[in-house]
């Protein structure tokens, strides 16, 4: 057989092992009492669907929960030595700058500008203004800077640690206008320049009423919505930027936001001044969080910084948002590539790329570790357990605690703000006292936050408990702790959520403090116990996290924290390594200057730091016009404006005071947490904003949310039910209304032969109306995206609910639909609805929760709440069932429909119109708030989104064959009733789940993300196994319904629910803006609308290519359909989104991928001092072993689920391609058996008359009533299958012999030789017979049998085709032969005695009988005769243009109607309509498109009504009808239409039957196009070869070309290459679709040889010679009309070695395309034709015939053979 099948699959396999995988398969798969398959494999894969999310939230919950980032190591005597701390791995830049560092350190000088609000004077003695670690590190810079340095500050109210010395130098003063009035700045020069080790460091200190009214205590002004702090902030950055401007450095150093705007201000004087951003704390960038900014407040912005509009727009605004800190990073971006940013720790830098927006543009971000001095270290004068003791001693009593020697210490010192992680301290502080009675604990610093004044409030009345007195101390403000307090603690806590570096962890790690927290930013340096902060803002998770890590704590014996005390005594951060990687940088970002341009970068002099009080020259700008889009700053114009004083039209962020004010006031009344304090207290502020009542209601809380976001969230699950209402009303219209397409339409040249008569079918409607709603989806969502650029989000949203309402008002007014109307209808109704996303985007505005276990949560609510909604209103339309109400022609749409559908319409009207009324009254951002843009620059940044995209986009490509699993339901013969209930019983079950999984993930989160992950990345589509199930139990031949694959589909659409909303909270969490949710969202909806809208026609297109359609009722095809276009695109969905693993962790931004693969930090042990080298190496290996196996887990996950999804695609390699379950037995050539080969199993004589066909395997074998042995041979085939054989031997004389044989018994020469023994066998086939047939088309009986004993027996024809025998229709036209009535054996042709004295008359000539069967359809009610009235319905009341009053009668007799046969035999052909295709109410045609366009399997064939082959009932009348022609005699077949019938139906309805010959009619087109119809045909029979006539025409016949016939003789040598063509073949036909072994060859046939004459092909032609180009025959071919042509045509068929059976014809002479055969006259009803003996024409001597020869009318038939033998190969 040949492989042709066998390239197109992934999974290259044999016909062989799919055989053997299919009986491995079969040993799993139950067959039912009922016959109906019991899905195993789909069992088996439900149970496994899940495994890989499960296994990977498993296995990261077990590898990564909790750790103690450093090895506990006994105690040891020795001294460890001091190692410097190792950092993670370092890019080959940075190694390579470092490992040079040595030989060009010196010529690395760069003079640096730095400028920040906190400082630290070491030339003074008491001047530090200082707030937290980046206080710290401008002391360290002032020490320690590795080049020359410039350090702006500005001055603070002074106090007893802030002196600033009299000494200090005063400069010119700086002049810039700050909102419109001028502000002059004192600059002083802090005394002489500092100079150490060659590095010079100057201080510039900077005077004004504005900067000196800040405390040390509150260095920062807040809020930045305040317009004196902006004016601040202003006056800071102008400053800035005129220093600048006048020293001109090589690099200005800039920590944080607070500066970041001076660069620009400089730019215009130095073009070429470089920066560097350093983060020391991220979360902080300069912006105001309340309100977007309107094109007013923007010209506010621009008059207080004294810049242009568009600076503001451009450089200030991002998300439309003020952000300071996104001028730095445009600096960065438009002056040095992105080359700058860093952060103060490698991880911190690493979390804030991934975490903050701001900086995705950005292409690197670096980490810049703080290092600490050593003079900073404490020295350790006694043995560390005697230093501690005596500090724990101290200090217990200098906070109020139990002196208690053994209590374990646990210490947390800083800010008290939500960074830190303060609210869960406290949170934790009474569980941590009460769980540990040895556990005391003390808290200092002043709060800073809402967090912090909570969390102050808490532990202040804990420590008030009576329980916790001489346990607790709390000290809520500054204070200048003594040094014993490091000393004395056993732990210092740290549960911040946020980290940059974390000075804090190593001064109490160097001084033997154990650090107990999170592993967040810089953390995790020192020894201690962490834990990985993989949600930070999951209050529940964070806190059971400090639980845990606490509790691993506290169980760590005294040697072990020993131990890890020294540890840490020993850590090292060198400050050289610091130094050295600044500079890099510094280099790094100098060397981005634009050479070219510009020149080399000129050196400042040596005098760089003014020693003499130079004067500061003012940059002037050439005026207002001098502002400009490259940056340059507005200088002051002349005169002078008063401060402006009144505030922003802006929603005001509360001061630190205010809130403090607040929070304790909430605490007063509310005993919760601070989420639900910060909420009311938002919820207080929100309605206080508002002046409406209706607005202020709506900011109101019901269950703990806002009532507008209950509204938006049911505004999203309202959207498809309006949506679903028009779909079922479009569909109805479609259905009902006329179905034809548009008159533009038709115009098409093309139309006629894709649409026929241009009606459309109710699965070809299915299919338009989905492409129509997803084109309108994919055009609508970017419009609503668009208009939220300009329109309030309350106005969009109440239009995206209102536009639905005139759409649904549609329903009412229409009464006489069409498709038209109906695809018009859906089309607004898509554009509308398009704008869900909105919904999506604009949800929890108000919300401050930020933690993604809610997102989840969220989302996983309103996705399976809208999935259950959905199915409530599915149900209603089940039970209901509209489309059962019956219209008319008057009134196609009924009353009752509408009637039906009003309390959906009622129920989608109010669920529309009152939320979309309450829009308009939104309160807070929902009427503020804009899309502030696109911002697809970042879309690329986003790797997670996009490749879940377009993992969505490749899900919508199968989305058409995922929603047809309602049809098949009705298919697997579930009923609208029974539908109902599922609905809404699997509403209620959607309801349940929806609690169950929200609380999974609430859950779930809150120990992680990988369940999240895991379902995210590693769920397969549920489609696949929604199509699996389907397959596995569906059957062409209808068995019954399944239960289980009813319910696996239910639990598939769950799944698919689960999957659906794990995504949305991914994507939401990743994108981290509503309004990129919302522009990137809508890129996302419009490429899942286009493959969507290209999703019917492709899988389609696919399912054709395989065999099978969605134009289908029938289960396995539809099932088939599903699995072939599904699977596939299914599994390249589950493969892209499983390429987003290595990046989703980091995209998330929560505990980066860079914390959760930390390596641990490797420290010295005595053990390694000892053991040297190879130890060392061995922990390293170790570490490296760790660190693998911490991996493992997510990896094994996927390869879980890449397994899953390669055994996906084997089942449906091995469903499509199973083996047929019948397994017919065909004739065999052999003589005899091989006994080594095959065991004999019985061995039976019966001679008894077989009259009676033997149901049940035993029977006489004797001749039958006919004299024929059939009989008997049927009962003997059924004996075999009786008795499990595979092979039988039958004798004519009544015996029997069932043998069992192996599969290469064919071909093995018989040892046992069986003389007169028929051997058939299921392991033999037909091919290769070498029949030689004639075709005595429309011949009598009579003249068939004596034609058999005259001339063909002795010539040598082995079998003769006839014409159906049926009872068919009356009419004058050669097809009512093909028009069966009734099975009766009255015919045309004759009786039912003359066939079967034919028959036997012919046998015993030698010639067997090959009857042309019609198995496809019945006759067609319309008048065949006279011409005039043909085509007209038959039976009908009246005469009219369409109808007539003729009865519908068949040649006997026998009545019929529109698909009802009632007058013939019950269990022979009694057919009623139900037995006949047809689509629900449409009975007179079944297709409106035409077959090869629409079904072939399922379409009446023109017009001819179709059979439901697929019936059991039809299919055991259609075996009735064989057993009366096989009792008769008859053993060959040619199937009529095989091509419109399954194979499988054919192979259900023969497989009782060992005909020895069948041949089926298939043309070449489906074989070449669907990858399996050729092999599944080929189980049946033979197939006819219509190519080989064209093949021989293209060699024979002259071609016309240039106006002339040219001679073709020379290429007579072509016809050699049938068969076997050459590789320079340029025919239209070279290579011929049909197996050699199974072609029936024929030069032309019945059909075939009256193409060009008919009617719609323009016939009848003028010649019949054809006139073709040489390349393409078309539909010529040789015809007896051709003359010598013909006949030689018909000798190289006879001739050459080519094929299985060879057919020639015999007809008559015609003119007309529908002419009948001689005798029946024109507009005849019952004419037989006459004798064709001895009025055959003789062979012609011309080519073409004459026309003389043409109309011998005495000789009417055209005898087109010769009783030449066929030679042998």
């Amino acid at each position: 057989m040949s492989d042709y099948s066998d390239k197109k699959f992934l999974l290259k396999l044999s016909d062989h092992d799919l055989c053997k995988m299919w009986r491995l398969l079969k040993l799993s798969t139950l067959v039912l009492d009922d016959g109906v398959p019991f899905p195993i494999l789909s069992i088996w894969l439900c149970i496994l669907w899940p495994l890989p999310s499960l296994l990977f939230w498993l296995a990261e919950f077990c590898a990564r929960r909790r750790r103690v980032t450093t090895p506990i190591v006994e105690e040891d005597s020795v001294e460890l030595p001091s190692i410097p701390l190792l950092r993670p791995a370092s890019s080959a830049e940075d190694s390579e700058h470092e490992d040079g560092a040595g030989t060009h350190e010196a010529a690395r000088r760069f003079q640096v500008m730095l400028a920040s609000l906190e400082h630290s004077l070491p030339h003074l003695a008491a001047c530090k203004a200082v707030a937290g670690g980046l206080g710290k590190v401008m002391d360290l810079i002032a020490k320690h800077h590795p080049t020359d340095i410039l350090m702006v500050h500005p001055k603070v109210a002074e106090d007893h640690r802030v002196q600033y010395s009299h000494l200090d130098t005063e400069h010119s003063s700086i002049q810039v206008r700050v909102d419109g009035s001028l502000q002059t700045v004192r600059v002083y020069r802090s005394k002489a320049v500092q100079e150490r080790d060659g590095v010079r460091r100057q201080f510039l200190l900077l005077s004004h009423p504005w900067f000196e009214e800040r405390a040390r205590q509150s260095l920062y002004p807040n809020p930045l919505s305040r317009r004196k702090v902006l004016q601040f902030f202003s006056l800071w950055n102008q400053c800035v930027g005129k220093l600048l401007a006048t020293y001109c450095p090589d690099v200005f150093h800039c920590p944080d936001f607070h500066s970041a705007i001076a660069p620009w201000y400089a730019l215009p004087t130095c073009p070429q001044l470089r920066m560097i951003l350093v983060l020391h704390n991220a979360e902080y960038q300069g912006s105001i969080a309340t309100d977007m900014l309107t094109s007013d407040q923007l010209q506010v912005m621009a008059e207080v910084f004294n810049v242009p509009k568009m600076f503001v727009k451009q450089h200030l605004v991002f998300e439309g948002r003020f952000n300071m800190l996104k001028a730095a990073v445009d600096f960065l971006l438009e002056k040095q590539q992105g080359v700058g940013a860093c952060a103060v720790s490698e991880y911190y830098a690493a979390e804030c790329h991934s975490r903050y927006s701001v900086f995705w543009r950005l292409p690197k971000f670096r980490g810049l570790d703080n290092p600490m001095l050593e003079e900073e270290r404490a020295t350790l004068l006694v043995d560390l357990k005697t230093q501690k003791a005596g500090a724990k001693a101290r200090c217990q009593v200098h906070f109020g605690l139990k002196e208690d020697a053994d209590a374990r210490l646990f210490v947390s010192l800083g800010r008290l703000v939500r960074q830190k992680g303060v609210d869960i301290l406290a949170d934790v502080t009474e569980w941590l006292l009460s769980t540990y009675p040895q556990a005391q604990l003390i808290v200092i610093g002043p709060p800073a936050d809402g967090f912090g004044f909570y969390a102050a409030r808490k532990l202040e009345k804990l420590a008030e408990t009576a329980a916790f007195k001489g346990r607790l101390s709390v000290c809520c403000e500054f204070l200048e702790v003594p040094e014993d307090l490091k000393w004395a603690s056993d732990y210092c806590l740290m549960p911040s959520r946020d980290e940059p570096f974390g000075y804090v962890d190593v001064e109490f790690a160097w001084r033997g403090a154990v650090i107990v927290g999170a592993q967040a930013g810089g953390l995790g340096k020192v020894p201690g116990f962490y834990y990985v902060a993989q949600n930070r803002e999951s209050l529940t998770r964070l806190r059971r996290e400090l639980r845990s890590v606490i509790s691993t704590a506290m169980r760590a014996p005294s040697s072990a924290l020993h131990a890890m005390s020294r540890q840490a005594l020993q850590c090292n951060f060198p400050v050289e390594d610091w130094q050295t990687r600044l500079l890099d940088l510094y280099e790094q970002v100098v060397d981005t200057r634009d050479l070219g341009v510009l020149g080399s970068p000129a050196r400042l002099p040596a005098t760089w730091f003014p020693t003499h009080h130079p004067e500061l020259e003012h940059v002037e700008a050439s005026g207002p016009s001098a502002v400009s889009f490259s940056g340059s700053y507005l200088e002051s114009q002349d005169g002078s404006h008063e401060l402006p004083t009144e505030e922003f039209i802006l929603r005001q962020e509360l001061s630190e005071e205010e809130l403090n004010t607040l929070v304790r006031a909430k605490l007063d009344v509310l005993d919760q947490d601070i989420e639900t304090v910060l909420r009311s207290i938002g919820s207080d502020r929100d309605s206080e904003y508002e002046t409406s009542p209706v607005s202020k209601w709506l900011t109101g809380h019901w269950l703990g949310t806002a009532r507008i976001h209950w509204l938006v969230s049911c505004g999203y699950i309202a959207c498809p039910l309006s949506s679903l209402l028009i779909l079922v009303v479009a569909t109805e219209w479609g259905i009902r209304g006329s179905t034809e397409l548009p008159e533009w339409f038709k115009r098409f040249p093309w139309f006629k032969t894709v649409f026929g008569n241009g009606g459309l079918d109710p699965p070809i409607l299915n299919m338009l109306l989905f492409s129509t709603n997803a084109l309108s989806t994919a055009l609508g969502a970017p419009l609503w995206t668009f208009a939220a650029c300009w329109i309030q989000p309350r106005r969009l949203l109440a239009a995206a609910m209102l536009f639905q309402v005139p759409v649904l008002l549609t329903m009412l007014a229409v009464h006489r639909p069409n498709v038209s109307l109906a695809t018009s209808v859906v089309f607004l109704q898509g554009l509308f609805s398009s704008g869900s996303l909105l919904f999506v985007a604009f949800n929890f505005m108000l919300s401050i929760k930020a933690d993604i276990s809610h997102a989840a949560k969220r989302m996983g609510i309103l996705e399976m709440v809208r999935n259950a909604v959905t199915w409530l209103i599915t149900g209603y339309i089940f039970l209901t069932s509209p489309s059962t109400q019956v219209g008319s022609e008057e009134q196609p749409l009924p009353p009752s429909v509408i009637l039906l559908l009003t309390p959906l319409a009622l129920v989608t009207f109010l669920a529309t119109v009152v939320p979309g009324a309450l829009f308009l009254a939104a309160p807070g951002p929902y009427r503020e708030d804009r899309l502030p843009g696109w911002e697809l620059n970042l879309f690329f940044k986003r790797r997670t989104f996009i490749i879940l995209a377009l993992s969505d986009v490749l899900g919508c490509l199968a989305l058409f064959p995922s929603t047809c699993y309602i049809r098949w339901w009705f298919a697997n013969g579930w009923q609208g009733q029974d539908l109902a209930w599922l609905s809404l019983v699997f509403a209620m079950l959607l309801a349940v789940v929806t609690y169950c999984w929200a609380k999974t993930l609430e859950h779930a989160t809150v120990h992680g993300l990988a369940l999240l992950i895991g379902i995210t990345l590693l769920l397969p589509p549920a489609p696949m196994l929604r199509a699996v199930v389907q397959d596995e139990v569906s059957t062409f031949t209808f068995f019954g319904r399944s239960d289980t694959a009813l319910a696996i589909c239910c639990l598939s659409l769950i799944l698919e629910g689960i999957r659906s909303s794990s995504a949305w909270a991914v994507k939401v969490r990743v994108l981290n803006s509503r309004w990129r949710l919302l522009s990137y969202g809508t890129v996302s909806v419009i490429l899942q609308g286009l493959a969507s809208l290209v999703s019917p026609f492709l899988c389609e297109v696919i399912a054709r290519r395989r065999g099978s359609s969605f134009i289908s009722d029938n289960e396995k095809e539809l099932a088939n359909a599903s699995l072939v276009s599904v699977v596939p695109l299914c599994l390249a969905q589950f493969a892209v989104q499983m390429f987003a693993a290595p990046c989703i962790r980091q995209d998330l931004g929560v505990a980066s991928s860079s914390s959760l693969y930390r390596d641990p930090p490797r420290r010295a042990s005595i053990n390694q001092a000892r053991c040297g080298c190879l130890c060392r190496t061995i922990q390293a290996c170790s570490i490296k072993h760790a660190m693998a196996l911490r991996r493992l887990p997510p990896r094994l996950a996927i390869g879980c689920g890449c397994c899953l999804g390669i055994a996906a695609l084997v089942i449906e390699v091995v469903l499509v391609h199973k083996p047929f379950p019948f397994e017919p037995a065909r004739r065999c050539l052999q003589q005899g058996i091989s006994r080594s080969l095959c065991r004999l199993i019985a061995d039976e004589t019966d001679t008894r008359p077989a009259d009676t066909f033997a149901e049940f395997g035993h029977g006489p074998y004797g001749t039958n009533k006919f004299g024929q042995s059939t009989t008997g041979k049927f009962n003997c085939h059924q004996r075999m299958k009786r008795l499990n054989g595979n092979t039988f031997a039958f004798w004519h004389e009544g015996r029997c012999q069932v043998w069992s044989c192996d599969p290469r018994f064919p071909g093995q020469i018989p040892d046992q030789p069986l003389v007169g023994a028929e051997i058939w066998s299921r392991h033999c086939n037909m091919s290769m017979q070498n029949h030689i047939m004639v075709h005595l088309f429309e011949w009598p009986w009579p003249a068939i049998a004596e034609e058999c004993e005259t001339w063909l027996g002795p010539a040598g024809v082995t079998a003769v085709q006839v014409s159906p025998p049926t009872e068919h229709v009356l009419g004058d036209s050669w097809s009512t032969r093909y028009q069966p009535v009734s099975f009766k054996l009255h015919s045309r042709s004759g009786t039912p005695a003359q066939f079967s004295d034919m028959i036997s008359r012919c046998q015993k000539s030698g010639v067997s009988i090959m009857v042309d069967t019609i198995l496809n359809h019945m006759a067609s009610p319309l008048v065949q005769s006279p011409k005039k009235d043909r085509g007209k319905k038959c039976g009908q009341s009246e005469d009219t243009p369409t109808s007539s009053t003729a009865p519908c009668l068949g040649w006997s007799g026998t009545g019929y109607g529109n698909r009802e046969f009632r007058h013939g035999t019950l269990g022979l052909d009694y057919f009623e309509r139900q037995d006949f295709h047809h689509y629900e109410g449409n009975f007179e045609s079944n297709c409106g498109l035409p077959p090869w366009t629409n079904n072939r399997f399922l379409c009446d064939l023109y017009a001819l009504v179709d059979l439901n082959t697929e019936s059991v009932a039809v299919q055991q009348q259609l075996q009735s009808y064989l057993k009366v022609l096989f009792e008769r005699g008859v053993t060959m077949l040619r199937l009529d239409a095989a091509m419109h019938v399954y194979p499988e139906s054919f192979l259900k309805i023969l497989d009782p039957f060992p005909f020895d010959y069948i041949v089926q009619e298939f043309f070449p087109g489906p074989l070449k196009f669907e990858q399996d119809t050729l092999r599944k045909a080929t189980s049946v029979g033979s197939l006819t070869n219509f190519d080989f006539g064209q093949q021989v025409a293209q060699v024979l016949f002259d071609s016309w070309q240039d106006g002339k016939w040219k001679n073709r003789t020379a290429s007579f040598a072509d016809l050699l290459h049938i068969g076997s063509p050459s590789a320079d073949c340029d025919y239209a036909i070279c290579k011929t679709v049909y197996p050699p072994e199974h072609s029936l060859l024929f030069v032309d046939n019945h059909d075939q040889q009256r193409q060009l004459w008919k009617p719609e092909k323009g016939g009848p032609p003028r010649s019949p010679v054809c006139r073709w180009n040489g390349k393409d025959v078309a539909d010529c071919r040789p015809i007896y009309k051709h003359g010598l042509e013909y006949n030689l045509a018909q000798l190289f068929m006879l001739a050459w070695p080519y094929g299985d059976a060879v057919r020639l014809m015999s007809s008559y002479a015609w003119e007309d395309f529908d002419q009948g055969p001689p005798g029946v006259q024109p507009d005849s009803l019952h004419d037989s034709p006459s004798s064709p003996l001895r009025r055959c024409r003789t062979t012609p001597s011309t080519s073409p015939v004459t026309e003389l020869y043409d109309q011998d009318t005495a000789n009417p038939w055209a005898l087109t053979f010769a009783g030449h033998g066929r030679k042998s190969a």
